[in-house]
Order: structure tokens, then C-alpha cells, then sequence
């Protein structure tokens, strides 16, 4: 309908209009600029799109939709790499626990040999390939690491039986005591390699914002988490596995920093939890893809209640285990090394055009001296 309206109003550019929009509308095409120019180079293309649709509508010049022209380049970019068979196999845990859980003693003592249980399971199949890593989503129940050492007890022995990585989500502490929403990797013997603390907190759900101080007078809800300070990438078998942490993912310049800084495969820990079952647990997941597709890396990401999937370097969910269940999955995955021009530089588009706008701002308010109209 489109199409129509725009071949009658513009003649002959209505077929224009059909060809640059079969070429660019297609995700295939923008997908390609994604390890280039990231997101906003992604979402500079759709605004530019609209753009057209509206100067067609207000019937403007042809001249000004004229850099429409441009967009089949877009082919000349390499083409998303294609689907391969992963090289690599981890065990993810996925504990369905609700978030209005009451915690005792027991429901926590419970609640943690399920973890163990679900861990084993998944990681010891009978004549399947052994798992490189177990992982455990985004802390979902009072996990303590470092303060409860039947909790270490267990993710050792987890490490041990299976051989391998645990990866898993806790609470931490800083040294003035505060708390921080953290990822702890064990080590196949059971001692732990390291720590990384969750960067970019959830504003007034882990964190209150200055000048928001009354927001505690009004609710308990309100958390008071501590900012981590850097990422941190842990060694696996000769590779590196970068995590990141909920909606860390809709930070690309942070992924991107993981990604750079030697993970080779990326791991999302979540607790979509708070989303019940509305659309941004999807939303949610799409942000993650496109992570993928940036940095070009395989993402593994594990979820207290769902979406927990794996993600290839193209952005494509290859595995998928069902939502809302207690259960845990083999999701498949390799390591990449390759880094890609949007890992290393960054969102250097997103600059430019920031730099471009305000440098035409500048000069359009530059006096121009018009002697001919000083004389009218």
C-alpha cells in the first residue's frame, strides 16, 4: 500500500522506493553494519527510513530522498556468518524460584541442593560430551558464596563431580561492608578463580540515585548495592569467558569492553524474574542478540525463570529451553577470538554524527554579511 501511494504520487520513484526497500528493510542487509557501527549505526539506518517515508508523504523535492541511493551498499559489507555446529557444551541451571519466595533455613537449605541437583544432572548425561562450564543464573535467593560455607561445600563438590567451571550468580561484599550483586567462578577443584561485581545497577531496584534519598522514607523496596569498578574476564581452559550481569546488556559499550578485553565467549546472568510474563522478557532477549551480533562472540545466557538460550556470533538463538519450568539444559557454544571493528572502536559513528550535528549547528548560526538585502 506503501509502494502504491508513493508511485502515485512521485511517478517512476515508487520503484525506486520498492527496491531500496526490499534491499534495506530486510534485516539481513543492516545486520551487516552491526560489528561496524553497533546499534546506533543500526538504528541511524531505520531513522533514516522514516525520514523518507515522511518527506515522500509531504511531497518534497526528490532530490532530498536522493541519498536513499546509498543503501544498497549495504551489500557490500560482509554477510552474517552462517550457522555452524558449536564446538563446546555448558550445563545451565535454571531454578524457577519465585520472587515472593519466603525465606527459613530449611527453604534455603532446600533450594541450594536443588541447584546441586539440577547441576548434576545436566552436567553428568550418560554418553554425552563433557561440559566445559556449569552456570548458575543471576543471584535468584540468598546465595552468600564467600559467607556460607555449606554453599562453597556444594558448588566444590558441583566442580569437582562434574569437572568443570562453575560459574554462578551470589551476593558479595565490599570491604566497607556493602553489598554487591556479583558472579563467582569456582575452578574444577573446587577452589574459587575470581570474582566479577556488577557494574551498571538497576536504578532505585539495587541502587537509590542521588537526590533521591526520600524514596527510602517511602518504601523498603529500594535496594542499596554497591557499583563494581571493572570487568573481568576468567580464564577457562586456555580461553576467556566474560560475564555480564541482567540488563548490563543494554550497555553495548561495556559488552564491547568485555569482548575486548580477551572473552572469547560472553555469559549473561539474569533473573527475568521481575518481568512476570510480560513482553520485556523478549525485549530483554533481543538485547542480548544484538550484543552477539556486535561483538561477533557466542552468549550463553542463564535465566532464573526464562529466556535461557544460547546465541551464536550472528545474533541467532540456536537453543532455547522452556520458560516458567525448573529444570536445567546442555546448551551448546565455541569460543571466537576474531574482534571485530566494533569491538575495537567502539561507537565511534554514534560520535561523529554527535560531532557532525553540533559542528552544522555551529555554522548555521554563523552572521552572514548579505549587502543585497542591507540594501532592500
Amino acid at each position: 500500500a506503501l509502494w502504491t501511494g508513493i508511485e502515485r504520487t512521485h511517478g517512476p520513484l515508487g520503484f525506486t522506493w520498492y527496491l531500496l526497500g526490499n534491499s534495506a528493510v530486510d534485516m539481513e542487509a543492516p545486520m551487516r553494519l552491526a560489528p561496524y557501527v553497533g546499534i546506533y549505526g543500526l538504528s541511524f539506518i531505520l531513522v533514516m527510513m522514516n525520514v523518507a517515508v515522511v518527506l515522500v508523504i509531504l511531497r518534497r523535492p526528490r532530490r532530498e530522498i536522493l541519498w536513499l541511493a546509498l543503501l544498497p551498499l549495504l551489500y557490500l559489507f560482509p554477510s552474517m556468518p552462517p550457522p555452524e555446529k558449536p564446538e563446546r557444551v555448558a550445563a545451565v541451571v535454571q531454578p524457577n524460584i519465585a520472587e515472593e519466595t519466603r525465606w527459613t533455613p530449611e527453604s534455603v537449605d532446600a533450594m541450594q541442593r536443588s541447584f546441586e541437583l539440577l547441576s548434576l544432572q545436566a552436567a553428568l548425561k550418560a554418553d554425552e560430551p563433557q561440559v566445559d562450564l556449569v552456570i548458575w543464573p543471576e543471584v535468584p535467593a540468598p546465595l552468600y558464596y564467600y559467607e556460607d560455607p555449606v554453599l562453597r561445600k556444594r558448588v566444590a563438590d558441583v566442580a569437582r563431580m562434574a569437572g568443570a567451571y562453575v560459574l554462578m550468580g551470589t551476593v558479595a561484599h565490599a570491604p566497607d561492608a556493602s553489598p554487591l550483586n556479583s558472579a563467582v567462578m569456582v575452578k574444577p577443584g573446587g577452589e574459587a578463580e575470581g570474582r566479577y561485581d556488577k557494574i551498571f545497577l538497576v536504578p532505585f531496584g539495587e541502587f537509590v540515585p542521588p537526590l533521591f534519598g526520600f524514596i527510602n522514607q517511602i518504601t523498603t523496596e529500594a535496594g542499596e548495592f554497591k557499583p563494581g569498578k571493572k570487568v573481568v574476564t576468567f580464564p577457562v581452559n586456555g580461553q576467556g569467558v566474560g560475564p555480564f550481569i541482567c540488563y548490563e546488556s543494554a550497555f553495548p559499550h561495556l559488552v564491547r569492553k568485555i569482548a575486548g578485553s580477551g572473552a572469547h565467549l560472553l555469559v549473561n546472568l539474569s533473573n527475568d524474574g521481575y518481568f512476570a510474563r510480560s513482553a520485556a522478557r523478549e525485549q530483554h532477549l533481543n538485547i542480548v542478540r544484538m550484543r552477539a551480533a556486535e561483538n561477533r562472540r557466542w552468549i550463553v545466557r542463564a535465566t532464573n525463570d526464562g529466556i535461557t538460550v544460547s546465541i551464536d556470533p550472528a545474533g541467532r538463538i540456536r537453543q532455547r529451553l522452556p520458560a516458567y519450568e525448573r529444570l536445567s539444559g546442555r546448551l551448546s557454544y565455541s569460543y571466537v577470538s576474531n574482534v571485530t571493528f566494533y569491538t575495537r572502536y567502539g561507537d565511534w559513528f554514534a560520535w561523529s554524527c554527535l560531532a557532525a550535528g553540533l559542528l552544522l549547528v555551529l555554522v548555521s548560526q554563523i552572521p552572514k554579511y548579505r549587502p543585497e538585502e542591507l540594501r532592500g
